[in-house]
């Protein structure tokens, strides 16, 4: 009697452990038997997380068209249409999600920074100041979006609002000290802070220091788009730094995959529209390095393929070269030579700089459109067994 809802859990932990495919099955047959729309919705997910976004959006457009006023239906077409790069249709989907819960502070929340990246940067200041007045002690608020407000008041010489930034940036550090991600973003509003305030010498030296983070493996999207941001703050004051052009060349190698990654960092470089242009200009590099792949293995050479592309990923760190020299390896292993060994590098670079840091989002997503809260347990450590506990209860 509680098979559909042991189905959803299942579904859910599927998705969770990276298995989309499988997911995908369990909410069909969800679908087949009774047509329930999370079911549809979780069909959609699982085909956005295995990277059928073309199906995704079919899936989701015939699910809205049967249930209008399903807002979770418009939270998944919208993340859909962002990693598209689709940001004019994202703005419209999540305009009609802020609608139909005006409430919901997660959802006003994506609809402000989808408008700043969107480029219309005085409507994003009020609605990002709207979400930080109502949810700033609100557990679905994200700090990202006092960063972006930050951003807005520096270009609009609010001197007061982005000191505003700075102290609720700080009282969230309180509430969540050991929070890395949060001290990264408080990082980046003290550096804005500073420029406003005409401290340009420790702005720099703020700004340099994070500029030495940049090949480090948990240095993320979202950290990319900040940085680039910061920067052409910085140039747009006409305060330079002498690396700035090989810190903004590497960002642009690394994280510049796809057009829709691309043309959020580029957005993000509005300040200063040479950097944005840089980004385009490392797109095409990295493809021309991934085409210049492809025909060595359509040539009948799988091995220099992979060759060139480790060597390509190891140089750029970029993602996309790593995981097409693993697709490579999947495909042609028979045809390549010391093929084992070549997969041991590739597999290396792949848990350093794998696509996990390169995905796109509206910063944290404090909710999974659709999913489940689900209370999972933690491994029991060897202190917490004992012969009489052999196997600790997980809360």
């Amino acid at each position: 009697m509680f098979w559909l809802y042991a189905a959803r859990v299942g579904a859910e932990l599927l998705l969770r452990v990276g298995r989309p495919a499988d997911a995908q099955q369990l909410y069909k047959a969800v679908v087949a038997a009774k047509t329930l729309p999370w079911a549809k919705l979780g069909v959609a997910r699982a085909q956005l997380d295995a990277g059928q976004a073309a199906q995704a959006n079919s899936t989701l457009e015939n699910l809205i068209s049967e249930e209008p006023n399903y807002a979770d239906a418009y939270d998944v077409m919208g993340r859909a249409q962002f990693e598209q790069g689709r940001f004019d249709k994202a703005l419209e989907t999540y305009k009609m999600a802020a609608m139909l819960t005006p409430a919901s502070i997660s959802r006003l929340q994506n609809l402000a920074m989808m408008t700043y990246y969107a480029g219309d940067h005085a409507e994003a200041e009020k609605l990002l100041d709207k979400t930080t007045r109502l949810g700033l002690e609100s557990k679905m608020f994200d700090p990202q979006s006092l960063v972006l407000l930050a951003f807005t008041r520096l270009e609009n010489g609010d001197r007061k609002g982005l000191q505003r930034c700075h102290d609720d940036m700080a009282r969230l550090i309180e509430r969540f000290p050991d929070n890395a991600r949060q001290h990264r973003l408080a990082g980046i509003v003290a550096a804005l802070n500073l420029i406003q305030q005409h401290q340009f010498a420790q702005s720099v030296e703020t700004v340099r220091a994070m500029a030495k983070t940049v090949d480090q493996s948990d240095f993320d999207f979202e950290s990319a788009s900040n940085l680039i941001a910061l920067l052409a703050q910085l140039a747009n004051k006409a305060i330079q730094l002498d690396e700035v052009d090989a810190v903004v060349d590497t960002i642009g190698m690394r994280f510049c995959s796809n057009r829709s990654l691309t043309e959020l960092l580029a957005a993000s470089a509005t300040a200063h529209p040479p950097y944005a242009e840089r980004m385009r200009t490392c797109q095409a590099k990295v493809l021309e390095y991934a085409e210049t792949a492809m025909a060595l293995s359509m040539a009948g050479n799988p091995t220099a393929a992979v060759k060139n592309l480790i060597l390509h990923g190891r140089e750029t760190h970029n993602a996309r070269l790593i995981d097409n020299a693993h697709q490579v390896i999947l495909k042609h292993a028979a045809k390549i030579s010391n093929a084992q060994a070549l997969d041991m590098e590739v597999q290396e670079l792949r848990a350093i700089y794998g696509l996990a840091n390169v995905k796109a989002s509206l910063g944290e997503q404090k909710r999974q459109a659709g999913g489940l809260a689900l209370r999972i347990g933690t491994k029991p450590t060897d202190k917490a067994a004992s012969p009489t506990n052999p196997e600790p209860d997980a809360a």
